[in-house]
């Protein structure tokens, strides 16, 4: 994928899953992982950059923090939370960093 259909299958792929964890609280386990991996190949696609889109930023941003409260007030599988959002906020980090969070 470029990196236009990186970011559109990221914001699709959080659409899937924020209202599944929030009305059923249910993690969707296989978009969520397709989501970081798609934040991951897009990190790699935009290594070189020094701008992002603020779309995309507010929605990374977005995306982290309904997770983060959502984990804290609708799921209650421990197991299933696992490491997700350790995950997920090094893949955001990671991704507004250029890469180079990661690195450090």
């Amino acid at each position: 994928m470029n990196q236009i259909e990186l970011e559109d299958r990221i914001k699709k792929l959080m659409m899937i899953v924020l209202p599944q964890m929030k009305a059923r609280g249910v993690i969707l386990q296989k978009e969520f992982n397709e989501l970081l991996d798609c934040m991951e190949q897009l990190t790699k696609l935009s290594k070189d950059q020094e701008v992002i889109s603020k779309d995309l930023a507010f929605d990374l941003f977005f995306f982290f923090t309904r997770v983060n409260m959502i984990f804290d007030n609708y799921i209650t599988d421990e197991e299933a939370k696992g490491n997700l959002l350790v995950r997920l906020y090094e893949q955001t980090m990671n991704l507004l960093s250029g890469g180079s969070y990661l690195e450090l």
